[in-house]
């Protein structure tokens, strides 16, 4: 139950995050005259985003990303 808690908290988190880069790349023609790499720069940061928010997403719902085959790590709870 907590970790539905902690991924409304991410996907609000990401939400806020996209929305500020939405806006940007509404107003990215004001920034091309000082960079002319501007958009690719951009566009290369927005794809990494999704991906770490999608990894990010599914590690706080699961617990892992890759899933462990052999002798599992073995957490002590004090």
């Amino acid at each position: 139950m907590l970790n539905y808690i902690f991924f409304g908290l991410y996907l609000f988190l990401v939400i806020g995050l996209f929305g500020f880069l939405a806006v940007f790349m509404m107003h990215i023609h004001d920034y091309k005259q000082y960079s002319r790499y501007i958009t690719v720069i951009t566009r290369i940061y927005l794809t990494l985003m999704v991906v770490i928010a999608i990894f990010g997403g599914y590690y706080i719902l699961v617990g892992s990303i890759f899933p462990q085959t052999r002798w599992p790590i073995q957490r002590l709870n004090l």
